[in-house]
C-alpha cells in the first residue's frame, strides 16, 4: 500500500490537462462521476492542497490520491474479472426476465429481487449487471443507479451511454422521485417527518467499514422524508421518499430515530423471525414506486413493483392493508 499512495509526478505529456482527467488516464476503469466526487470530497491533492477537479498542471506536480481510489480500482478489476465467468443459467433467466416491468429502445425498468447484488464483485458474480450482459449479449442495459443487495423493487438501466448520463443528471436535479415501503419497529415519535442527520461512512474496524454512522460536524447532508401508513402495535410500515441518495440512507436514518427496520441487523433491527412466522433472514425494504421524466421522449412516467411474497405475507400476519 505504501508504494500505491506515492505521488503521481506530472510529466511532460500530461502538462497543462485538468487534474480529474489526469487521475481518470491514470485509473481508467474507473468512472469520471466517481473521479469528480472524489476531489469534491479532498480525496485527490495536488501539491498538498485540496482541488476543485477543474485546475490545470504544471510540469512535476505532485498529485496524490486517497486509498479510497485503488480500492475502488480493485474492485472495477474484479467486478471485470468476473464477467465472463458468470453463465446464466434457465433458472436465473427466468428469474429476470419475470422481474422486467418495463423495456423500450432506451431503459429497462425491473423488480429487482431479494438477495441479488446489483453489481458483481466481492466474492460473487451472479449479479444484475452479469445477467443482464448474458440476457442481453449486443446493447446491454448498464446500471443507472443503486440498490443494497437485500433491498428489493423499482431498478432502472439504461441502454445507451448518453442515457445513463441524463438518469443520473436527473437524480441530480431530483427530477426522479423514488417512494419505499419500509416496515420499521420501535417507538416512533412521530407519525411522519423529515430526518436531515448527516452521514459518513464508518471506519472503525473492519466490521464497521460498510455501516454509516452519523456525524453531525464531518458527515454528508442526507435527507429522508417519511411518513406512517399503517402500524401493528410497535411495528409501522412507512411510505419513505428519500431526497438524497447516500449509502444505507433510509437504513441509516430510520435507525438514527429509533425505527430500524425489520430484518436490518446491521443497524439494531430486530430479525424477522421474532415478530411473525418466516424463514430465513429478510430486510423489509423495497423500492416500491419510481416516477420521473423519460431520458430521449421526455414523457413522465410512473412505474410500482410488487412486493415480494414474504413481505406481503408479513403484513398479512400483523393485519396491515397495503395501499393502492
Amino acid at each position: 500500500m505504501t508504494e500505491q499512495i506515492k505521488p503521481l509526478v506530472v510529466d511532460a505529456e500530461h502538462e497543462g490537462l485538468r487534474i480529474d482527467k489526469f487521475v481518470l488516464k491514470q485509473m481508467p476503469e474507473l468512472k469520471f462521476g466517481f473521479v469528480q466526487k472524489m476531489c469534491r470530497k479532498g480525496q485527490v491533492r495536488l501539491n498538498g492542497k485540496r482541488v476543485k477537479g477543474t485546475e490545470r498542471l504544471n510540469l512535476n506536480d505532485e498529485v496524490r490520491l486517497s486509498p479510497a481510489f485503488y480500492h475502488e480500482n480493485n474492485q472495477v478489476k474484479e467486478s471485470v474479472d468476473v464477467e465472463n465467468t458468470y453463465r446464466m443459467t434457465p433458472q436465473d433467466e427466468k428469474l429476470i426476465k419475470q422481474a422486467i416491468i418495463y423495456e423500450d429502445d432506451d431503459i429497462l425498468v425491473i423488480n429487482k429481487p431479494e438477495a441479488v447484488p446489483v453489481q458483481a464483485g466481492s466474492g460473487h458474480t451472479r449479479s444484475i449487471d452479469r445477467m443482464m450482459v448474458a440476457l442481453y449479449p449486443e446493447n446491454t442495459p448498464r446500471l443507472a443507479h443503486r440498490l443494497d443487495k437485500a433491498t428489493t423493487g423499482c431498478l432502472v438501466l439504461g441502454k445507451k451511454r448518453q442515457v445513463i448520463a441524463k438518469i443520473t443528471e436527473g437524480f441530480k436535479e431530483k427530477n426522479w422521485q423514488k417512494t419505499y415501503l419500509a416496515l420499521a419497529h420501535g417507538h416512533l415519535q412521530d407519525p411522519e417527518g423529515r430526518i436531515d442527520f448527516k452521514l459518513e461512512k464508518g471506519l472503525e474496524g473492519a466490521s464497521e467499514r460498510e455501516r454509516m454512522q452519523i456525524k453531525e460536524d464531518e458527515g454528508q447532508e442526507a435527507f429522508t422524508n417519511y411518513k406512517r401508513i399503517a402500524r401493528s402495535g410497535n411495528t409501522h410500515l412507512l411510505e419513505v421518499e428519500p431526497e438524497t441518495g447516500r449509502t444505507h440512507q433510509i437504513r441509516a436514518h430510520l435507525s438514527a430515530i429509533g425505527v430500524p427496520l425489520v430484518g436490518d441487523t446491521k443497524y439494531d433491527g430486530p430479525m424477522a423471525k421474532e415478530l411473525f412466522d418466516i424463514k430465513g433472514q429478510k430486510l423489509f425494504l423495497h423500492a416500491w414506486k419510481i416516477e420521473f421524466t423519460h431520458p430521449t421522449t421526455g414523457v413522465r412516467m410512473q412505474f410500482k413493483a410488487e412486493l415480494p411474497k414474504y413481505y406481503k405475507n408479513a403484513l398479512t400476519q400483523l393485519n396491515i392493508t397495503l395501499p393502492e
